[in-house]
């Protein structure tokens, strides 16, 4: 399938008038969890001819193959790709480490080198948890759940994980919790109080498995509180 997914990029080259700098897998594929009849989702960022960015007229900055079977493939231009950089948008660093990799070039090797400096943990981990939310409203319905479709929860949740593990190994990340049994004012005493001293973006989680109070003087019982940069 490798050989059939870089004659179809060589193809896009040519009918598009197009350099393609990085193709990637982006899909279950890449995460590890590719199921018998999972399609290949190839993503790739790709430069046109410097003539075509000096027009006034915007050409457009997307390039969608139709979806088969067994193939969905599509790219950004560069100039879109940069934009997105800037952002720090998760699915271009996504694109960045995939392990499964059909074309790269010199400069991909380069853009991949400063990528770590646009990363902002805080739009990763609302992109995660929006992720994990609509996931779950979306796949974790009815009797008979597909087990992959857990893994399309559990990836962005493992995901902030990652992010707030690299972000304690930095030493700015800090926590504040409280019992489940304490008034809910004290919570918004513990935010206000450490967005007022310090400067963090304060994010709430609040996951409570157990709903009757725990005995004072003890841990809280699956809730926690996520400060974060």
């Amino acid at each position: 399938m490798k050989d059939t997914i870089q004659k179809e990029l060589a193809q896009i080259e040519q009918t598009q008038n197009v350099r393609i700098l990085l193709a990637v897998e982006s899909g279950s594929r890449a995460w590890g969890f590719a199921s018998p009849d999972s399609d290949y989702d190839v993503r790739f960022i790709y430069v046109r001819p410097k003539d075509a960015y000096l027009r006034l007229q915007k050409h457009r900055d997307v390039i969608e193959l139709p979806i088969n079977d067994a193939l969905d493939i599509n790219g950004w231009d560069l100039t879109k790709t940069l934009r997105l950089l800037h952002k720090s948008n998760p699915t271009l660093f996504e694109w960045g480490a995939s392990p499964i990799v059909y074309l790269e070039t010199d400069f991909a090797a380069r853009f991949k080198s400063v990528m770590g400096r646009y990363f902002s943990s805080k739009r990763g981990l609302y992109h995660y948890i929006h992720m994990a939310a609509g996931n779950y409203r979306e796949y974790i319905k009815g009797d008979m759940i597909k087990a992959k479709k857990y893994f399309y929860v559990l990836r962005p949740v493992l995901a902030c994980f990652l992010i707030l593990l690299i972000l304690s190994a930095a030493s700015i990340v800090g926590t504040a919790t409280r019992m489940i049994s304490h008034p809910a004012f004290s919570s918004l005493k513990i935010c206000a109080t450490h967005a007022s001293t310090s400067s963090v973006f304060v994010f709430v989680i609040d996951w409570i498995a157990i709903f009757s109070p725990p005995p004072m003087h003890t841990s809280p019982i699956c809730t926690f509180l996520v400060l974060f940069l």
